[in-house]
């Protein structure tokens, strides 16, 4: 609670005459950052010092940074106690000391001490806490981004706006009805720590899509991305109650949020004890919200703008900027005279350049930004792509780089130098990849860490460890005088399960997109174009999704439209959503004919199979195509190796040309035995349920020696699994068990 006496006339003055019996103003603070759409940081005081907290509706309980858990615990010492208890989330609960918001005593019970450094990344100097609901809902609070002045009340004012009803998510959050297009009702929480317009959760985003109320800003979108913050897209309209703000910036969410670039177009009056809030229009009300158009993710680190992580495709991953430099200046202007957002407003304007000084170590680099919309926009980059648009097309037939890959579809791997490794290391090269991945086994020979950052994965993500390495070069060709890759330790357990044990790591497009890449499937090569060469084929549109993956579109049946991953890393059958393959069955365009293992860049799934009796690509039509159920679409090397395959990346274009196997059966599993390679032997390691290989007697562990008399080491798993492919015949497979060896005959069939 705040207490407080002597209110100014003039302040009283400002008070509605009914609103309550107390005509008192309690406290009028400015905002630090007084900017439109900017984190309202406040000032108070405790501890003796000036303490900065962030107005947090999203927080029950007052929170404290843990750079305070000593001055707490020396307080309990003088008579203090903390609770005895933590907090269901791990966070400690204390009996707080004397806290101050200008001349008011903020009296709370206990406090939260919790880790806020997340917080200070999207702000200019760390907060020493958050000023939670457990204060907020006593009072009235106002909030004007334009003037930058909050004032909190202990009776209403006069001329707050239109009232709308305040409500409560199942969360206890205090919550708003929104309408977007013609769907009503979308109760959003009020969210002061997020600087965005609008978070929504990937069902509510799905509805919106399908009334064509939400354009999303990148074509290829689709289910998997709906929960990110990088599924941007624009909302015609908006409602609340009756003010109507059109062209909003939606994001992906797991929660429905109202954020502060929103909030920012009123002057917004919450009545938490009455459950009111209160909506005016600012002279933010009619902009139009801006998108980044640098690709450079900013955090703050003590004094230091750090690029924290550079978006594939984007101007600054085409200018050479790196995950961990440092941003000097902008424009002549020292980073350390701006705040993030005006930095960030400056790299929202498309068309500009931009001159950045940034720097790597002791070294200074400028660097040009021509700022474009770079996640491939409807109305401009997608009408530009596929147009081989790249400078410098190459019509000779002479490759930079040529290196041998097996052939037919198999795993593309091929060797890598990169300074300070000694031996060139086996790679797999992966097109559905943003960033190159090296396996934690080769940390030690890698450069520093620039911190950890999520990578998505089809089964997840997970936190993976960003480093700094050297020259990469492949086949005597430079890809690049220094990078940043992830670190991640399933990259030999994925390795031993594709038949490549000693895999050390997955080649992403941020080392491959300067070069036009080649695949000849049935050559059994791979190469390194500085163009797209005369007779590469059709050209099909390439747009980037929001992780970076390179996209297609492809029609499923006589008119779905759908996008997918252009994946050279999907080394098993093709994958489409679920839902989506449900919904084309039941249309009897996709029919499901069998269960079987999955595999995609993560563990073994036993997944739905099917079959979609049309599915084309540019001109070039297949029937019958198999596709695994799976929580994202992408299309692999069950496709691209019926094709010459020709990747420009900085063209915007694939190009597709029929190869020897381009009306070849898809080949699937007839066995049930799942096996992986260790130590040069083929062990297995599962054994499908209901599969032929469930009826006869082999056990995990069991090792692969011969294969109808042919001894399965000479073979590589690619063309093991061809053989277990062929329903309606049988093979013979010689077994080791410890020290027994014996056969197994396997009748091979669909199950």
């Amino acid at each position: 609670m705040i207490t407080t006496s002597n209110v100014p006339a003039a302040l009283a003055d400002l008070l509605e005459p009914d609103a309550s019996p107390n005509p008192e103003i309690a406290v009028k603070v400015d905002i630090v950052f007084p900017r439109g759409g900017d984190l309202p940081v406040i000032n108070v005081n405790g501890f003796g010092t000036t303490l900065r907290f962030l107005v947090d509706t999203t927080h029950f309980t007052t929170v404290l940074d843990v750079k305070w858990r000593r001055k707490m615990k020396a307080i309990a010492k003088n008579g203090f106690k903390p609770f005895s208890r933590q907090t269901e989330d791990g966070d400690e609960e204390y009996v707080t000391p004397d806290i101050r918001l200008a001349t008011m005593q903020i009296d709370l019970p206990k406090v939260k001490v919790a880790d806020l450094s997340e917080y200070n990344k999207l702000l200019d100097e760390p907060i020493d806490g958050c000023l939670g609901m457990d204060v907020l809902q006593n009072y009235i609070m106002s909030l004007d981004c334009v003037r930058g002045v909050l004032c909190i009340y202990t009776r209403l004012p006069k001329n707050v706006g239109e009232e709308v009803k305040l409500e409560r998510t199942r969360h206890g959050i205090p919550a708003v009805r929104l309408t977007i297009a013609d769907s009503k009702d979308i109760l959003c929480g009020i969210c002061t720590d997020s600087p965005v317009a609008l978070l929504l959760t990937p069902d509510c985003l799905s509805r919106l899509l399908s009334k064509d109320a939400i354009r999303f800003i990148n074509p290829s979108i689709n289910v998997a991305d709906l929960s990110t913050s990088n599924a941007s897209g624009l909302a015609s309209d908006v409602t609340l109650g009756s003010y109507v703000a059109q062209n909003v910036v939606v994001n992906g969410a797991e929660a429905n949020w109202i954020g502060m670039k929103y909030l920012a177009r009123f002057i917004v009056t919450f009545d938490f004890p009455r459950n009111k809030a209160y909506f005016r229009t600012s002279q933010f009300f009619d902009r139009s919200d801006q998108l980044d158009c640098s690709g450079l993710v900013l955090a703050k680190r003590g004094q230091k703008v750090l690029i924290e992580f550079v978006m594939s495709n984007s101007p600054g991953c085409e200018s050479g900027i790196l995950d961990g430099d440092v941003l000097y200046t902008v424009d002549n202007r020292p980073t350390a005279s701006l705040t993030l957002f005006e930095i960030r407003q400056l790299f929202c304007v498309p068309g500009r350049t931009v001159q950045i000084d940034v720097a790597r170590g002791p070294r200074i680099l400028r660097n040009q930004l021509r700022l474009r919309n770079y996640s491939d926009v409807w109305d401009d980059g997608f009408k530009n792509a596929g147009k081989g648009n790249r400078p410098g097309t190459d019509s000779s037939a002479t490759p930079l780089a040529e290196i041998d890959i097996e052939k037919y579809g198999a795993p593309i791997v091929i060797p890598v130098h990169i300074d300070k490794c000694v031996r060139p290391l086996r790679m797999l090269v992966d097109t559905g990849a943003a960033r190159t991945v090296m396996g934690s086994h080769l940390r030690e020979k890698l450069g520093e860490s620039v911190g950890q950052r999520l990578g998505i994965t089809v089964d997840g993500s997970r936190l993976m460890e960003q480093v700094r390495i050297g020259g990469v070069v492949i086949a005597g060709v430079k890809m690049s005088d220094a990078s940043v890759v992830a670190v991640d330790k399933s990259v030999r357990s994925f390795g031993e399960l594709i038949g490549e044990e000693l895999l050390d790591g997955f080649l992403g497009i941020d080392l491959l997109r300067q070069y036009v890449v080649q695949v000849d499937f049935d050559q059994g090569k791979l190469r390194l174009y500085s163009g797209v060469c005369s007779g590469a084929g059709e050209s099909v549109p390439l747009v980037y999704r929001p992780s970076g993956a390179p996209a297609i579109l492809a029609t499923l049946g006589n008119d779905h439209k759908q996008w997918f991953i252009a994946d050279t890393g999907c080394v098993s059958w093709n994958f489409s959503d679920d839902a989506l393959l449900s919904a084309l069955n039941s249309g009897g365009i996709a029919k499901e004919f069998h269960r079987g293992v999955a595999l995609y860049n993560s563990p073994l799934f036993v997944r739905k199979r099917w079959r979609v009796n049309q599915t084309c690509v540019g001109p070039f039509l297949h029937r019958d195509l198999g596709f695994v159920g799976a929580h994202t679409n992408a299309l692999g090397l069950n496709y691209f190796s019926r094709f010459l395959t020709t990747f420009d990346f900085r063209g915007r274009a694939l190009y597709l040309k029929k190869g020897e196997r381009f009306d070849k059966t898809d080949f699937f599993d007839a066995s049930g035995l799942n096996f992986m390679k260790r130590n040069g032997q083929y062990v297995v390691h599962s054994i499908t349920p209901g599969s032929p290989a469930s009826e006869i007697d082999i056990q995990n562990g069991d090792v692969i020696v011969h294969i109808d008399g042919v001894d399965a080491t000479k073979k590589t798993m690619f063309e093991i699994q061809e053989m277990f492919s062929k329903a309606g015949s049988s093979v013979i497979v010689t077994v080791q068990r410890h020290r027994a060896v014996f056969e197994r005959r396997i009748a091979l069939s669909i199950f």
